[in-house]
């Protein structure tokens, strides 16, 4: 049975285990502070159409994100992931999606998967599109663009990237 989420919060929205995966932001939702999927034995999938700000999408164990909406966490905190998939997983941002933060999109621990036809925005001055700490790959479609003082870092690994 899916979660969905689809009024207004300003607090942290914590999703954790079967009963909340998979998970549903509408249109209408408006998540003043993030959304933080705890980790346990599956892993997540996450479908935005709604507003995430404040700390923007963290997953603590692999997963899928779809973003139709806007995900918009903090430009200038260390902290400030747009999405941050902690175990691997994959992102498909569709044209009318937008991520941004300090980092866009940050995939650590295990190789990530991005597909983007929208925009995903990281810090200009001093934060990444896309990080990929364990490699995989990166498809930009003709109406997407990733930008940030480094628009795509693979830190290290080696990722594949279809432009």
């Amino acid at each position: 049975m899916t979660h969905t989420i689809s009024s207004t919060y300003n607090s942290l929205i914590t999703v954790s285990g079967t009963a909340d995966n998979p998970t549903t932001i509408t249109a209408a939702a408006l998540l003043g502070a993030g959304l933080y999927a705890d980790s346990f034995g599956a892993a997540w999938l996450i479908a935005n159409a709604g507003s995430v700000l404040g700390s923007g999408i963290t997953l603590a164990s692999a997963g899928t994100v779809t973003n139709a909406g806007s995900i918009a966490s903090n430009t200038t905190s260390p902290s400030g992931q747009g999405i941050l998939l902690s175990a691997g997983g994959s992102v498909t941002n569709q044209s009318d999606g937008t991520i941004s933060g300090k980092i866009g999109i940050q995939v650590s621990v295990a190789a990530g998967m991005v597909s983007n036809s929208g925009g995903i925005i990281g810090n200009s001055t001093v934060g990444d599109g896309i990080l990929l700490q364990a490699g995989g790959s990166i498809s930009n479609e003709s109406s997407g663009a990733i930008t940030g003082y480094v628009g795509i870092n693979a830190a290290n690994s080696s990722a594949a990237v279809v432009n």
